[in-house]
């Protein structure tokens, strides 16, 4: 919320940044905030409440971000009509690794979230997508 933002020395609005490059013999897309980062203490939580995983113990911390790929996980705190249902992180996984795709996720409280997103070099052949945000035109 702005509220929040302002009050740990942020600007009222986020910011999102999309990258795409060449990393070894993979294309990658990432996608970062600067937002809150994820609650490593309440992603294992909810997974255990939700009978997800059978303990929450020893677990890295790219074992604990991993688990938000879960189906029927969601940390939200109330249901809204876009959030909290716990679908959407599964079908985005789901959807890269039918790309034969791999997603990593790098995550630091109070500064924000990177997922990077890796295909096959092979993948860069197929048709691109433009994008216009504002009066920005990105090819």
């Amino acid at each position: 919320m702005p509220e929040e933002r302002i009050n740990a020395g942020k600007p009222e609005g986020g910011l999102i940044r999309l990258k795409a490059y060449h990393r070894g013999g993979s294309v990658v897309i990432e996608i970062s905030d600067d937002g809150k980062g994820l609650d490593k203490d309440k992603i294992p939580g909810k997974a255990l409440k939700n009978g997800l995983v059978t303990s929450g113990e020893g677990l890295s911390d790219q074992d604990i971000y991993r688990m938000i790929f879960l189906p029927g996980l969601s940390t939200a705190e109330k249901i809204t009509d876009v959030s909290g249902r716990g679908v959407g992180m599964d079908v985005v996984r789901r959807a890269v690794e039918k790309l034969r795709g791999k997603i990593e996720i790098d995550s630091v409280p109070g500064k924000g979230t990177t997922f990077a997103a890796g295909f096959p070099l092979t993948m860069a052949i197929i048709d691109g997508m433009i994008v216009e945000l504002s009066e920005r035109v990105v090819q």
